[in-house]
């Protein structure tokens, strides 16, 4: 059994739950002690195979990279500051995702993506243990939203779970797997009692997205996935537990959409309500600097909310101008726009057009440009395997 464990996906399972979970103040040693033996491994690891080094520094993927991370620190050094510029935190990441690119560049071209799929179930696996034994007082009582000893906070910790589960549940659609249809059903639980709205977001992606790739106009097939949705709807309103902490919020959210009086008392999605307010200030805070933008931390300092914006397109937009956001997105759509004019349909091919579409969705929700690895790890599969259908066609 230990002989089938590969050594890059253990790399690469410690690498994702590291970030996930690790950046805490009780835990932030391990953290970095983590990232550091892992780069001191897979460079080990690559000491034979330094032909991948060659390769992959030519890479579009890796120029993109450090474009972005050369970005980020010159407008540290060129434009003033406004908020905590996490120096640390950055080199952090940009290691992960290169960590985890070269790894993945050992695997068998042909395995990849059901490498991959394996790599994020043990992360999952490992993020839910973490949390059950960090928490467990928490899900007992059903009374608080879980994830708050993962990285950055509950959101995080979902949107984390979300992006892993949409390999697991590709998985299990196609090979009609029960372990990892099993397992997903578990992350799906672990990411509801986060109470995160960004969790439902990605779940009814992943499905729904899975359905109308498979299915296409058919819609004799779309009953069951109507009954799916209505089932997991119906779960969560008719579960008290569940209704506690997911359940209340999602109606809370309906509300502040539909009623049109803003002043109501019925109206008590307070953060859909103040992310709307973050939205009106965005033109006027824009139009100061709109190519490149104000510098790091402007919407903080300027906007009146004294937090970030919550939308990765309004912070970048304002922070980089329309300069630095077309640099970043550059690859996400370009990519996303490959696998939408792919014919090919397979597990390789929707399951990273689904995490790109649920990773552009959710950037209008959340901030992760500057926090979240796994995005980045995501993208680079999801580039890499392109260009391997791509490759195989023109032989």
């Amino acid at each position: 059994m230990l002989k089938k464990i590969k050594l890059p996906n253990v790399i690469i399972t410690i690498l994702i739950y590291t970030g996930a979970m690790l950046y805490t103040k009780e835990t932030i040693l391990l953290f970095y002690g983590s990232i550091f033996l892992c780069t001191i491994a897979t460079a080990f690891y690559l000491i034979k195979r330094i032909n991948i080094l060659k390769t992959f520094f030519k890479t579009k993927f890796f120029l993109w990279l450090t474009a972005i991370w050369v970005m980020y620190f010159a407008y540290a050094l060129i434009f003033e500051v406004y908020d905590v510029f996490n120096f640390t935190r950055l080199i952090a990441i940009y290691l992960i995702t290169i960590d985890v690119a070269l790894l993945l560049q050992t695997l068998k071209k042909e395995e990849m993506i059901d490498e991959v799929i394996k790599c994020f179930a043990m992360s999952a696996i490992l993020m839910i243990m973490h949390i059950i034994f960090s928490e467990f007082d928490e899900i007992l009582s059903g009374a608080n939203r879980i994830g708050e000893s993962g990285s950055g906070n509950v959101n995080s910790v979902a949107g984390c779970l979300g992006i892993l589960s949409i390999g697991i549940f590709v998985k299990a659609f196609f090979d009609k797997n029960k372990k990892y249809l099993l397992l997903y059903a578990i992350i799906v639980i672990f990411m509801m009692l986060t109470g995160s709205k960004k969790a439902i977001i990605i779940i009814l992606i992943t499905i729904v997205g899975t359905f109308m790739l498979k299915y296409k106009w058919n819609l004799l097939n779309y009953f069951k996935l109507l009954l799916i949705v209505a089932l997991f709807f119906m779960i969560i309103f008719s579960n008290e537990y569940l209704y506690n902490i997911i359940g209340y919020r999602i109606e809370d959210f309906l509300q502040q959409l539909i009623i049109e009086d803003k002043g109501s008392e019925t109206v008590v999605s307070h953060s859909t309500e103040e992310r709307s307010e973050m939205l009106k200030e965005f033109p006027e805070l824009f139009i100061k600097s709109p190519i490149v933008g104000s510098g790091w931390g402007y919407f903080s300092a300027y906007a009146g909310f004294g937090v970030y914006s919550h939308c990765n397109y309004v912070e970048m937009l304002i922070t980089f101008g329309i300069f630095g956001t077309f640099i970043y997105y550059i690859m996400y759509i370009g990519t996303f726009r490959k696998y939408f004019l792919c014919k090919e349909f397979s597990i390789r091919k929707v399951m990273p057009q689904i995490t790109l579409l649920a990773i552009l969705v959710c950037d209008m929700i959340s901030v992760t440009f500057n926090c979240t690895e796994l995005y980045y790890i995501s993208l680079f599969v999801s580039v890499y395997q392109i260009s391997i259908i791509k490759n195989e066609i023109r032989k």
